[in-house]
């Protein structure tokens, strides 16, 4: 009886730890999408190309460290691109790999 409490205990503590770090991942794609079509609607080089952040999928790679997968829009066709995301305290900062932005016109 001991033996099955120890076993539920330690499952129902690593169900918490995953949806722990799910969580996290989760509210760190929802920032980063909500910074990005921010950076989008108000900087001059972006602002008049109408362009939508449809998602962000986050990838941990370090306590502060994420690589992502942005999926933006434009002209009505999705474009994947790829950004790295540091975590500074609350402060969030993103930035994409070198050429990402080369469909727009």
């Amino acid at each position: 009886m001991v033996k099955k409490l120890v076993i539920v205990c330690i499952g129902i503590g690593l169900i918490l730890a995953l949806s722990s770090c799910w969580l996290m991942d989760q509210k760190v794609a929802r920032t980063v999408k909500k910074s990005m079509q921010q950076s989008m609607d108000s900087d001059p080089q972006f602002a008049e190309r109408g362009l939508k952040v449809l998602e962000v999928k986050v990838n941990k790679l370090d306590k502060d460290y994420y690589d992502g997968i942005a999926t933006v829009e434009y002209k009505g066709e999705a474009h994947p691109v790829k950004i790295k995301i540091s975590i500074d305290r609350s402060i969030y900062s993103w930035e994409p790999e070198e050429g990402e932005f080369s469909f727009i016109e």
